[in-house]
């Protein structure tokens, strides 16, 4: 869909914006909103976070392998649409996500990408791309350790070529979960919006896990 702006300019919305949301632990306006400029265009992204209601609701009758009942009640759930005045490749994002296990101890227990399961072996490192791409998320751990999962989520710009082009990001947040002592209800962590420091920690996993790649230092994340 497009809304003309002011001196005919036309803003381009992603398809599953706020008048289109199904999942009905989601308020109707954004939890938080980011903007970044790219190339004289301006990107929006409109941030929901929540705590999930149950697994009907977050949509687990199209994830089998979790089981009929999946204990998801109280974990977060996660989506974020984009708005563009862009126009055609511009249009063209994709969003990285990085996920880190930390310990009670606030030693890291395990740092990993999140791919999208069909391209996870194919060395990928986003986690959607596309045209104004919709990212959904709503993890649960079932045997519910002392831990504190975080996912760093950065939106960059398409590259066609990975060899000769960088990944530079324009926004980024933090999201996630912890679970103080075994077995007790998890507790959404706040919302954070990341800067260049964010990214510039990920840099030397991502370089590691996505060789073929080529990252930027700093995209233009805020300090």
């Amino acid at each position: 869909m497009a809304v003309p702006k002011e001196g005919g300019r036309q803003s381009y919305v992603s398809s599953t914006g706020p008048k289109d949301m199904h999942e009905r632990f989601f308020t109707s306006e954004p939890t938080r909103t980011l903007k970044a400029e790219h190339e004289g265009a301006t990107v929006t992204a409109s941030i929901w976070y929540a705590a999930n209601s149950g697994p009907e609701e977050s949509g687990f009758r199209a994830v089998p392998h979790v089981g009929h009942n999946p204990p998801v009640k109280g974990f977060p759930v996660m989506k974020v649409t984009l708005e563009s005045s862009g126009h055609g490749y511009e249009n063209n994002w994709g969003w990285l996500q990085l996920v880190e296990h930390i310990r009670p101890d606030r030693s890291v227990e395990d740092w990993s990408p999140d791919p999208f399961p069909m391209v996870r072996d194919r060395g990928i490192p986003f986690v959607t791309f596309g045209y104004l791409p919709t990212f959904y998320d709503a993890p649960f751990w079932p045997e519910r350790p002392a831990i504190h999962w975080q996912a760093d989520v950065f939106l960059a710009p398409i590259v066609r070529e990975p060899t000769d082009e960088h990944i530079r990001p324009v926004l980024g947040f933090r999201w996630g979960f912890r679970i103080g002592n075994a077995g007790t209800e998890p507790e959404l962590i706040p919302l954070e919006v990341l800067g260049a420091d964010a990214w510039l920690n990920h840099l030397p996993h991502l370089r590691s896990w996505f060789p073929d790649w080529r990252f930027a230092e700093r995209g233009s994340l805020k300090e």
